[in-house]
């Protein structure tokens, strides 16, 4: 108001020094124009409008400086009643006038209209040629922002950030929306420390107060400081209503989840979870890894199941964990599949090494004669891992499955594998070569059959094991018609220590007798 009277002040002490040569109906024109001004700064804009309009006509000289004046003035007045030739009335001014002192600040109020309707481009247009030199402290600060708003509308980003950060550091009308939007483009392109210098210079104030948290939070955890995001955001969260509460309850989740504070994160990744933002596998995943370590194994399985439907990384990981859950519940046969499922990929060999492990010795615990499953397993375990430090445990397992299946070959060709055998495993072998031996000479394969006995003396563990051994040789020479060798060997089997208590010792003698008998027949 204070401005406008100046202005009026002004025009009349400029025109004072032409009284004397004006005529009567000037000064009447002149005490209109005043009282339209009048009007106009006590904000009575429909009825300055008219006198201003009047006065133009009356004059009927549009170069006449009341005129000029007046003309400019009525198109405020149209701008102030938001009239839809306010456009019209600007334009044609700058058209007609170009040499006016209120032609540049035609511009900043061409720019003004546009703006107030949304139409930033066209405001944008007119604001550019607005120099600040013409403007008042307050129409600059006015200018800035709003010329910052329309670059920040059509997407002149570098263009807003420069115009916002002139407004930013003192108070004025625009601090705080200047510093929202500043610090806002200074978010977006990744400068977070000068981003969070302006989010907190307004974060008090009552406009942004729900919003500028969310920021602060989110600057937090980009800068890996989720100490300072565990430390800020449950405040936050609990003093008042803020935007977007469920993505500041998910980074102080995550928060949490990367400090390695299980029990802690799981509120929050809940609320997240039950808020209707758009989930990602990844937030499923890490809730359920949330309850896994929580030992909330029920809770964990309903969310990674969440996380396995599809072929990379992350199914591998949730799979692998969904079988320890299930071995944690004892549902060994869900924990089985998991395990499998792990072991098909190859994101992490090491995670799919101990999962081909795990599911090949659950395999053998669950699995019923014959044991395919499991001798599966280990066996591709073992091709595909030949040097592993758990390479003779696999052996040992595998090995108990061909034993309990009398695959004796396959038995002895593991058990020769292994690097160490313990005194189970060389039980093993020497229990594996007599049985292998007897089968092949009750199947009359008498040469094959003595190589395997050959074999029981390699771990002599069982001495009657290896006395029998020398029987079965000596039954093999009989059989081949070499008497003199049978009747050696039969005797070399009533020598050894164990043969005594053996079920052969006595059918030894009458074997021998007959091995005499018979090369004395054959002689």
């Amino acid at each position: 108001m204070l401005e406008r009277l100046t202005i009026l002040a002004m025009l009349l002490l400029c025109q004072w020094t032409a009284v004397a040569q004006q005529p009567a109906t000037y000064y009447e024109k002149e005490a209109r124009y005043a009282e339209a001004m009048d009007l106009y700064d006590k904000e009575k804009f429909s009825a300055a409008q008219k006198e201003f309009d009047h006065l133009r006509k009356e004059l009927d000289d549009p170069y006449h400086e009341l005129s000029v004046n007046a003309e400019y003035f009525a198109a405020l007045c149209a701008m102030e009643l938001f009239h839809k030739d306010t456009k019209e009335r600007l334009i044609q001014f700058v058209h007609d006038h170009p040499e006016s002192q209120w032609v540049r600040t035609a511009y900043f109020n061409l720019a003004e209209y546009y703006y107030t309707r949304k139409r930033y481009k066209d405001a944008l247009e007119w604001y550019e040629k607005v120099s600040d030199r013409d403007l008042s402290a307050d129409e600059l600060i006015e200018k800035r922002f709003k010329e910052g708003y329309c670059y920040f509308d059509q997407g002149r980003l570098n263009e807003a950030k420069r115009s916002f950060s002139l407004i930013t550091e003192y108070e004025n009308r625009y601090y705080v929306p200047a510093n929202y939007y500043f610090a806002h483009l200074s978010y977006e392109e990744g400068n977070l420390e000068t981003a969070l210098k302006g989010f907190e210079r307004i974060k008090e104030d009552e406009r942004f107060a729900s919003l500028i948290p969310y920021y602060i939070t989110q600057i937090y955890f980009l800068q890996e400081h989720y100490q300072k995001v565990i430390d800020y955001g449950p405040g936050i969260l609990d003093s008042m209503k803020v935007k977007k509460d469920y993505e500041v309850a998910r980074l102080i989740g995550e928060s949490f989840y990367n400090l390695m504070m299980y029990e802690e994160a799981v509120p929050y990744l809940e609320q997240f979870k039950n808020s209707q933002a758009p989930k990602q596998r990844k937030d499923h995943y890490q809730l359920g890894y949330a309850y896994y370590k929580s030992k909330q194994y029920e809770k964990a399985l309903e969310s990674f199941n969440l996380v396995t439907n599809e072929q990379d990384e992350l199914t591998q990981v949730a799979s692998y964990h969904m079988a320890d859950c299930y071995l944690k519940l004892d549902q060994k046969l869900y924990a089985r599949n998991a395990f499998k499922e792990a072991s098909k990929f190859d994101f992490d060999k090491d995670l799919k090494e101990d999962a081909l492990f795990s599911y090949a010795k659950l395999a053998y615990e669950l699995s019923a004669n014959p044991f395919n499953e499991a001798i599966r397993a280990f066996e591709t375990y073992l091709n595909d891992y030949p040097t592993s430090p758990r390479k003779d445990e696999a052996y040992s397992f595998l090995l108990d499955v061909y034993l309990t299946t009398s695959n004796y070959d396959a038995a002895l060709a593991a058990l020769e594998k292994m690097d160490n055998l313990d005194p189970k495993a060389k039980t093993a072998y020497q229990l594996c070569s007599y049985n292998r031996g007897v089968e092949l000479f009750l199947n009359r394969r008498y040469t094959e059959s003595e190589t395997y006995f050959d074999r029981v003396d390699l771990y002599n563990m069982d001495p009657s094991l290896s006395a029998n051994a020398e029987y079965w040789k000596a039954e093999i020479a009989y059989q081949q018609m070499d008497y003199p060798k049978a009747i050696t060997r039969f005797k070399d089997f009533q020598k050894q220590p164990g043969s005594f208590s053996t079920v052969f010792f006595k059918t030894s003698y009458y074997s021998t007798a007959y091995a005499y008998f018979m090369q004395k027949k054959y002689a």
